[in-house]
């Protein structure tokens, strides 16, 4: 016997029961051609490729000349945003690319 003790081991068993309608086939779905304008989308890159890592580098130089409490921690924050933002943005050019 493998189980523990004098108990002999068992087989679980799943039982799932779908709450879900069955699937339909073909459907259409049409999604919007753009999230946001070429503008906003501009805006946005030139926050993420000039103005995040700008603000950086501003906030760690003044944070080492004035002795800024917390400044690294603070550049590494904008940057992070920096960094996710291009993400997002770089996933949004290639669908819209796509298309």
């Amino acid at each position: 016997m493998d189980g523990v003790g004098n108990i002999p081991p068992t087989t679980p068993t799943v039982v799932i029961n779908s709450v879900l309608p069955p699937a339909k086939e073909n459907i259409d779905v049409e999604l919007p051609s753009g999230l946001i304008s070429n503008r906003t989308y501009d805006i946005l890159k030139w926050g993420a490729i000039i103005g995040l890592p700008s603000i950086a580098t501003f906030i760690v130089g003044l944070g080492g000349i004035w002795g800024i409490p917390y400044a690294q921690q603070v550049a590494y924050t904008v940057t992070a945003v920096g960094v996710l933002l291009g993400g997002f943005l770089g996933v949004s050019s290639i669908k819209y690319n796509s298309k």
